[in-house]
């Protein structure tokens, strides 16, 4: 599910997402790790390993982003979708 939501938010957003995660055992609490660094084309350009430490490093490109942002389809926003989406008239 956390690998749907940070390619999800890198794309609409046309960012890098970088998803930090702890491993281990706190409190009674489990972090599973498995960090990631999405691309703004929604690509997972590095992954680390789950329930184990990891070193997470990723290049990342001003022209990824800027080419993402030109062809983004969410670039222009219409309000009036909302309103036919909502059922509004």
């Amino acid at each position: 599910m956390w690998e749907a939501i940070n390619i999800t938010r890198a794309v609409e957003n046309t960012i890098y997402i970088a998803f930090v995660n702890r491993v281990g055992v706190e409190d009674e609490e489990c972090f599973w790790g498995g960090s990631m660094v999405v691309s703004p084309d929604g690509e997972v350009v590095a992954r680390g390993r789950k329930l184990d430490e990891d070193l997470v490093i990723a290049d990342i490109s001003i022209h990824v982003i800027r080419r993402a942002r030109r062809f983004s389809s969410f670039k222009e926003h219409r309000t009036d979708i909302h309103k036919i989406l909502g059922g509004i008239s």
